[in-house]
């Protein structure tokens, strides 16, 4: 297939995208059972740092390649001129790697309609809202179902059914809002709009393990901090989940919702964990900062002197040319 200057430089940008977010992907399928083990030896928090990391390496990855090496290589050293053959493996990529982003760009955006309509509904019958921590607003929908639930992305409404404000004690009542406070200030919905919108290299939810994993320990890490190592207050979290359990679990409103209790295969690990909490010392961020700063840091030094050698760039568009013709 011939095709002119600019096609030519998207259709290799779109390539060597896929080809390296495929390879690292690899990687991290094939290194999931170790970096999940791993993670479970961590405290919650920084358990479901690393498996964010972990799901979002290979898009970053390719982004990383196509923004740092492809993209000026192919502007330094490819003359404009007369149209070019660009070969199958390059096409084939560039078409995989479209569809891959069309897909997650439809996921994402079918995610996003039902999230504002839920949002639109809840409104309606939602009485008078509440003050539920500066700038969040707790509405009590005029609704049987028990639920509570985290709502937005960037502007948070928590929800609740009159029915479930009946019957949670105040006690049990300001835990399970405490715990969906904690959801808002990990920003747990921005993380999984960020899931659905990253393309997945290989087919049939490859990465699905990982992000189960992850909400799982996103779940334990929005206890943690609702109950801050007081047992009273565990106990309190505990009974209130129990309590949601029993008197049915809501089914899930959006992909892009925190929900106190979302399922039930994790619900008795989840209050066992909250009976035996002891006081702890004050957790600290610097496992999962560190690894993001040492791996900024090696990016740097690797990336730094490949952008700015020409030779190394070089190098880069000869490769890259091999894969376009």
């Amino acid at each position: 297939m011939s095709l002119p200057y600019s096609l030519r430089l998207a259709c290799l940008c779109l390539a060597a995208f896929f080809f390296v977010q495929l390879t690292i992907g690899v990687a991290v399928l094939m290194l999931s059972p170790a970096i999940i083990r791993r993670a479970k030896r961590m405290e919650a928090a920084q358990a479901a740092m690393l498996l964010f990391v972990a799901r979002l390496v290979p898009a970053l990855s390719g982004a990383a390649f196509v923004l740092l090496i492809c993209l000026p290589s192919y502007l330094m050293f490819e003359s404009e001129g007369a149209t070019e053959q660009v070969g199958a493996w390059c096409v084939g990529g560039a078409l995989i790697c479209l569809l891959s982003w069309g897909y997650a760009i439809a996921r994402t955006a079918r995610a996003a309609v039902c999230s504002v309509q839920y949002l639109h509904q809840c409104r309606r019958q939602a009485l008078a809202p509440r003050k539920a921590g500066d700038p969040a607003v707790l509405w009590v929908l005029n609704d049987c179902s028990p639920g509570l639930a985290l709502l937005g992305i960037f502007q948070p409404r928590f929800v609740v059914s009159a029915r479930l404000v009946q019957v949670l004690p105040a006690e049990e009542f300001s835990a399970a809002l405490r715990h969906e406070q904690a959801h808002w200030s990990a920003r747990d919905n921005l993380k999984r709009l960020l899931f659905l919108l990253t393309p997945c290299p290989l087919p049939f939810s490859a990465f699905g393990r990982l992000e189960r994993e992850w909400a799982r320990f996103a779940e334990w890490a929005a206890d943690d901090r609702a109950v801050e190592g007081d047992p009273r207050l565990s106990l309190f979290l505990a009974a209130a989940l129990v309590r949601v359990a029993r008197l049915g679990l809501k089914p899930t409103l959006s992909p892009l919702t925190s929900t106190l209790v979302g399922s039930r295969c994790d619900l008795a690990e989840r209050v066992q964990r909250l009976l035996d909490v002891r006081p702890s010392p004050p957790r600290s961020a610097l496992l999962p900062t560190g690894l993001i700063t040492t791996g900024g840091v090696l990016l740097a030094i690797t990336v730094l002197p490949i952008m700015t050698d020409t030779s190394t760039l070089n190098w880069f568009h000869l490769v890259l040319e091999s894969l376009m013709h």
